[in-house]
């Protein structure tokens, strides 16, 4: 990682040096500005690190490993903020944890206990990863379980990711999605009882995988350039889609998406 960061911080100087000539009036003579030079500079800085990560060790992030014990709480509000990398979610947590986890590299946390509800929070810390680490394979990967005995509210926050969440086998009431430019696949609850799924903005892709046996109703709003919804089983009402037996199955999904989506499919 230490690689990634010496070329950026020779990049700024150089450039920053450029910048300086320019306004001094020393490039002028030359018939050049810094305006002509930078964008070449950055190509040849940017292909310069590539050349190099390609001859070089990838950098790899250290593994950690975490649990946050169960207290005498009957519910929890998890938020995962992740920003790029791989991100894996599923059941399987021990009945006296609300989550175990493996992290490739660091986590910020924090988690307060209230009123019987416990609520949770992990992040990714900004400088953890730069971009052009990121590019050179140093991927970050969250490979987390969760509690399945417990009345779970999530908050996915991610940024350039690729997502898996498979809740098949966890009692989420609530997803909110608020994802950016990435590929997002849910398998979501299939004995919740009523799960809300809010999605409050873009996604490349967003794949939702209804169980058999539960119901759902799908409402979005903004543009969707693909829009894949199994209509068998879930279809066309007004301007959104309902399973016939929705208003009384005792489990069910719905799900709303109030912001533009590249592709959604819905099965």
């Amino acid at each position: 990682m230490r690689d990634g960061r010496v070329w950026g911080s020779v990049l700024l100087v150089v450039i920053g040096a450029l910048l300086l000539l320019n306004n001094l009036g020393y490039l002028a003579p030359l018939g050049l500005s810094a305006w002509q030079l930078i964008g070449p500079l950055v190509l040849i800085g940017l292909g310069g690190w590539m050349l190099w990560s390609s001859i070089a060790a990838k950098p790899r992030l250290e593994t950690a490993t975490l649990a946050i014990p169960r207290g005498e709480e009957t519910a929890a509000r998890i938020t995962l903020e992740f920003g790029g990398g791989v991100l894996n979610v599923a059941h399987g947590a021990a009945s006296d944890t609300l989550l175990t986890g493996t992290f490739g590299g660091e986590v910020e946390r924090s988690i307060t206990r209230a009123a019987g509800q416990a609520d949770m929070h992990l992040k990714t810390p900004l400088d953890v990863i730069l971009p052009w680490e990121w590019m050179s394979g140093c991927r970050q990967t969250w490979d987390i379980l969760l509690n399945e005995s417990l009345p779970l509210e999530l908050v996915i926050k991610t940024g350039a990711s690729d997502t898996t969440l498979d809740l098949t086998h966890l009692r989420v009431t609530k997803l909110t999605l608020e994802s950016g430019a990435n590929s997002m696949r849910v398998q979501l609850p299939a004995r919740a009882g009523h799960t809300e799924v809010r999605g409050t903005s873009g996604m490349a892709s967003l794949s939702l995988h209804v169980p058999e046996g539960v119901a759902a109703r799908i409402h979005t709003e903004g543009g969707l350039n693909s829009c894949n919804v199994d209509t068998e089983r879930f279809p066309r009402v007004g301007q959104g889609y309902e399973s016939p037996e929705y208003a009384t199955a005792p489990h069910r999904v719905d799900i709303r998406l109030e912001a533009g989506i590249s592709s959604l499919t819905v099965r």
